[in-house]
């Protein structure tokens, strides 16, 4: 009866062989756009983040485009191996509904304070990749009553990740920190408002307890579903294609795995509320 409350189940899809998780996806875009940079360097002036124009409210594509951009092969490396590091968890963890929303926004969240807060140009992931560091936290700490002492280590590294970017940020002028703060914010926000927020209940007639997210505010279904309904498109028209190699690894299933130990609740748990 609740349209906020649905059946938490965590995303095993994107462990498939021969599947690209969306976290992948996201990394080969921006290896491919900077080959496009090498190739037009027009593109980077064109997408790049400038504060003017920003402020008076002209180019405004430009919150977003310089999520794809990146100066050099050093740049675009460790925003890309940080991406893959952590944001492969927290796609499994939000859906890849939820995930690519709170990427996006995180991105744009970063371009805005940075165009506010500074006149230097900038461009780079790093913002959106904050904004994932954010939203794990918030995970994390939220539902640490399911976690445990997992969900308590996780947030110290992901909290000394944060604080040691900020300050080697703070250290390098070249470095734009603002676009790192914004970015953390809004990937922060964007978990508190729409991340998953878990809760045990009881089903009424068999008595089976049952994991619950319920969060603050529920994306539309379609908006949640989205990138797997594409990803699904997309598989088809390349299962069609002659020539490509066809998978014949079988799939994860729910149930082909056991919980890690780390995972299992040693806190009272936590009842679904009635509001």
């Amino acid at each position: 009866m609740d349209k906020r409350s649905r059946i938490y189940s965590v995303n095993f899809k994107t462990r498939n062989i021969g599947k690209l998780s969306w976290t992948s996806r996201l990394v080969w875009a921006n290896v491919l756009v900077f080959l496009l940079q090498a190739c037009r360097p027009s593109v980077t002036s064109w997408g790049i983040n400038l504060s003017d124009r920003i402020r008076s409210g002209r180019e405004l594509y430009r919150t977003i485009t310089p999520v794809f951009l990146h100066g050099s092969i050093f740049h675009l490396g460790t925003n890309m191996v940080s991406l893959q590091r952590t944001g492969g968890d927290v796609e499994r963890l939000f859906g890849g509904g939820r995930y690519l929303a709170t990427y996006l926004a995180a991105g744009i969240a970063g371009n805005i304070v940075s165009a506010w807060s500074s006149p230097n140009p900038s461009l780079g992931a790093s913002g959106a990749v904050f904004g994932v560091f954010g939203a794990y936290f918030v995970f994390l700490n939220r539902n640490e009553w399911l976690l445990g002492n997992y969900g308590a280590s996780m947030t110290n590294s992901i909290t000394q990740t944060i604080a040691a970017n900020l300050f080697l940020g703070a250290l390098n002028p070249v470095i734009d920190n603002w676009a790192h703060l914004g970015g953390a914010l809004g990937g922060a926000a964007m978990a508190y408002w729409f991340g998953p927020r878990l809760y045990l209940t009881e089903l009424p007639e068999s008595g089976r307890q049952i994991l619950v997210d319920r969060p603050v505010v529920r994306l539309p279904r379609a908006l949640e579903q989205l990138p797997e309904r594409l990803g699904s498109s997309v598989s088809c028209v390349l299962e069609k294609l002659p020539g490509l190699p066809q998978q014949s690894a079988k799939p994860w299933r729910n149930g082909d795995y056991r919980r890690p130990k780390a995972y299992m609740p040693t806190r009272s748990l936590k009842p679904l509320p009635v509001d």
